[in-house]
């Protein structure tokens, strides 16, 4: 009886912690296990819609774009599904890492965070290119000019 309960104990976990993969589901149109993946944040209110959709741009690499304005900054960003969902929900993996810079090493991010927003400044207005990459036993942002 024990035993069996160990083992019920530890299957239930891996499936817990499955369900907080990397996105190691995500296709080809950037959704990840069905569902779609956004850059949200203060440059669009937070908003999950078309505009702020990611697209797949290469092997386990997505990208969306975000206008933004010097002044404005510093910009508070993360990229999550529309209901903040463990698995979907990229923010920074430790307080030091949450900022990113223009064409700096990428930011270490935690697929189920939940307040770990990370922060970005821009060096003039216009629009930037943010970048979720799958690859590597880590996932990672970061945020280029195109």
């Amino acid at each position: 009886m024990f035993k069996k309960t160990v083992a019920m104990i530890l299957a239930a976990g891996t499936l817990v912690l499955g369900g907080c993969s990397a996105g190691g589901g995500a296709d080809a149109s950037g959704d990840f296990d069905g569902k779609s993946v956004f850059l949200r944040g203060e440059m669009n209110d937070w908003q999950a819609n078309d505009e702020t959709k990611v697209t797949k741009v290469g092997d386990k690499l997505y990208m969306a774009k975000g206008t933004l304005k010097k002044e404005w900054a510093p910009y508070k960003f993360k990229f999550g599904d529309a209901n903040w969902s463990c698995g979907t929900n990229f923010g920074y993996k430790s307080p030091s890492d949450g900022v990113a810079s223009l064409d700096g090493e990428p930011v270490p991010v935690n697929p189920c965070s939940k307040f770990e927003d990370l922060k970005f400044s821009p060096d003039a207005d216009g629009v930037y290119e943010f970048y979720l990459d799958l690859n590597g036993e880590q996932p990672t942002v970061y945020v280029k000019k195109p």
